[in-house]
């Protein structure tokens, strides 16, 4: 038996960019929001979670390259069940189904308790996916593919990469190893250059060591 569809939600709204991240998470609003009806192709989907990159920081702080227009919730990307459907083959086809799916709407984001996404925007998941992996199944592994693919076209030998214990540079960690391109991984601190070492990295080089400028020249060469 299908569950009901609330007419009524919870989101977080941000109605202020301010460039001190702080001061934007601290103006988020916890407020009631009507649950929107999905259009022909598109989905309802009930989030279980959302994750937060750093491009939703840089929303808002306002900096990012596509602004939503204010009052607006925020989130790029969440996992969760769909339990409506607008129309169309997929949409329909998604319907009972657990997804990952992105948000490019104008007000729309997926820190809510609902979202309504593209059909076309949504990955149907494996049951032994976790949720916290399915939050974050979109931007940063794509962003790490799309890395690797360039450099590899480039025709570089090897690559560079900062913040490497992020998580997207754990991704990339793993997709460059699989595909034998070697990544020089920097960190800023020993803790972090130690996780990536257990993690099979060759090159971590730690910034914040003396010698960190001469140890990257040496890699680079080397490589």
């Amino acid at each position: 038996m299908a569950e009901p569809i609330p007419d009524r939600m919870r989101a977080l709204v941000l109605s202020e960019y301010h460039e001190d991240v702080a001061e934007s998470i601290a103006g988020l609003r916890v407020e009631e929001q009507s649950v929107r009806a999905p259009r022909r192709g598109q989905v309802l989907v009930r989030i279980e979670a959302a994750s937060c990159n750093p491009s939703d920081l840089l929303l808002l702080q306002g900096k990012y390259g596509s602004l939503k227009t204010l009052p607006a919730v925020p989130g790029w990307e969440g996992v969760g069940t769909v339990v409506a459907s607008g129309g169309g083959l997929l949409a329909w086809w998604l319907k009972g189904k657990r997804v990952a799916c992105g948000l490019q709407g104008d007000r729309d984001g997926t820190w809510a308790e609902y979202a309504v996404a593209a059909a076309t925007e949504c990955i149907p998941l494996k049951r032994r996916l976790d949720t916290e992996q399915a939050a974050s199944l979109i931007i940063n592994p794509l962003t790490a593919m799309g890395l690797l693919d360039t450099a590899r076209r480039g025709g570089h030998r090897a690559a560079v990469q900062t913040a490497g214990a992020s998580q997207l540079g754990r991704m990339l960690l793993v997709m460059a190893a699989k595909a034998n391109f070697p990544i020089i991984n920097v960190v800023r601190r020993e803790a972090q250059a130690e996780l990536l070492k257990s993690l099979g990295a060759a090159y971590v080089l730690d910034s914040s060591s003396e010698d960190f400028v001469e140890q990257l020249k040496t890699a680079c060469a080397d490589l």
